[in-house]
């Protein structure tokens, strides 16, 4: 079976000194040394963090049609916005036999010591993920331990409670209360119905 591949590479901003195209031909000479086909080109111009990549797309569903067996890439962190979603990304695909080739860490996944630097990346990503969110538990409960509470801190002080009960009885309503006095319609009704 000949492999089909697909050369992916991103660029976060046009200009800069920053090509694609130097990419992407690294990974044709790449290609050409190991004898595999190339299908398609897939390039995104934008930012890894948030950013739609349309071509990263287009290139995993021409792997889910078949059509593409090998990713090409230029690096683990063109490919990926971070870890959770290169690990849920390449196990997706490697399930469904797509292999690997990153060429600045030179890992081939179609090989063994490849296929364990990938599990490797796979589980340090993990861990990664694991002691995110362990810190991030860690900074809530010492600030609730430090202010009481978590989040930002309520300007419902007690004048201003005080003055939305006088406004309430004025007739006025929740969203003119709100722009009044500068407070979440959504504070004031939960506010109010604590009173009532």
């Amino acid at each position: 079976m000949t492999n089909e591949c697909g050369l992916y590479g991103r660029v976060s901003t046009v200009g800069l000194g920053q090509d694609p195209k130097q990419q992407i031909d690294v990974l044709k000479s790449v290609c050409e040394q190991k004898s595999w086909n190339i299908f398609g080109e897939y390039v995104d111009y934008c930012s890894g963090a948030k950013s739609r990549r349309p071509e990263l797309d287009n290139l995993i569903q021409d792997c889910i049609s078949k059509k593409i067996n090998t990713i090409v890439c230029w690096s683990v962190d063109r490919f990926s916005r971070n870890a959770e979603h290169f690990i849920s990304t390449v196990n997706e695909l490697q399930s469904l036999g797509i292999t690997f080739y990153f060429h600045q860490q030179q890992i081939d996944s179609s090989t063994p010591m490849g296929k364990c630097l990938l599990q490797m990346c796979s589980v340090l990503g993990e861990l990664e993920r694991t002691l995110i969110r362990e810190r991030i538990s860690m900074g809530v409960k010492t600030k609730m331990s430090k202010v009481g509470t978590w989040g930002r801190k309520s300007n419902l002080t007690p004048q201003v409670k005080k003055k939305v009960i006088e406004l309430r009885k004025q007739g006025f309503g929740f969203n003119k209360i709100a722009r009044e006095l500068k407070v979440g319609n959504g504070t004031i009704i939960n506010f109010l119905k604590e009173v009532a």
